[in-house]
């Protein structure tokens, strides 16, 4: 099995080539490719990730649903596997996937570490080993066989916020999910900005929203103006 592996980006130049190096030293053989599906850059997001070996697929609006679909069109591998810029899987990431895919788990993901010494971000590390949608999130990222997330239909192009919790809900309800007690290393960048506690207020408030029923307008509303 080969793994293709998708990145949605935006305005991504200070990260997305190291990460995209980082993915090919990483591999342990069972990487088919590096898809980068960008949503309409203004930088250098682009040259970058050609430059640094990735395919680039061009999306014509800023959607992370969107562009992670039209980066799944575009995959060859039998398992999608799909990152986020600021996350850096650990060694041999792709022989995980495939070991957790072989072992019957058709979907699944990472923990995750973030890059500081804060206690109550280690905290929150710590919680992403347990099973359940409320530990889930995309710094984990997510992998899934193609076949399934085809029959799932893919993201839900309709919602701007909570689309991979939304993702992850359905294929957890149709395959079992595999949690790989290996780390994620992803950046504090939006701690930093907002404030821990502001920060996960908001995801907090957004997901209590998402479970509630409430409107996908009300949640970008409420994610707007709270989180920079």
């Amino acid at each position: 099995m080969k793994i293709s592996v998708i990145i949605p980006t935006l305005q991504e130049e200070g990260l997305i080539g190291s990460l995209v190096q980082h993915l090919f030293e990483a591999s342990a053989g069972f990487l088919e490719e590096i898809i980068v599906a960008d949503g309409g850059s203004q930088d250098k997001t682009v040259s970058t990730a050609e430059a640094a070996g990735a395919s680039v697929v061009k999306c014509p609006q800023a959607s992370r649903a969107r562009q992670m679909n039209a980066g799944a069109r575009a995959a060859k591998g039998e398992i999608l596997h799909f990152i986020h810029a600021d996350s850096w899987p650990p060694q041999g990431f792709d022989a995980e996937v495939v070991k957790a895919v072989a072992q019957g788990k058709r979907c699944g993901c990472f923990r995750s570490r973030f890059k500081t010494s804060s206690r109550f971000l280690l905290l929150n590390s710590y919680c992403t080993r347990f099973p359940g949608l409320l530990f889930r999130g995309g710094g984990q990222t997510l992998f899934v066989t193609r076949d399934l997330f085809l029959k799932e239909g893919g993201y839900d192009e309709q919602l701007v916020v909570m689309e991979e919790y939304d993702l992850i809900r359905r294929l957890a309800k149709r395959a079992k999910f595999r949690i790989v007690p290996k780390e994620v290393l992803v950046s504090s960048r939006k701690y930093e900005q907002n404030g821990n506690v502001r920060l996960q207020f908001a995801y907090g408030l957004v997901m209590l929203l998402y479970f509630m029923g409430s409107p996908q307008q009300r949640l970008i509303q409420v994610y707007k103006a709270l989180i920079k």
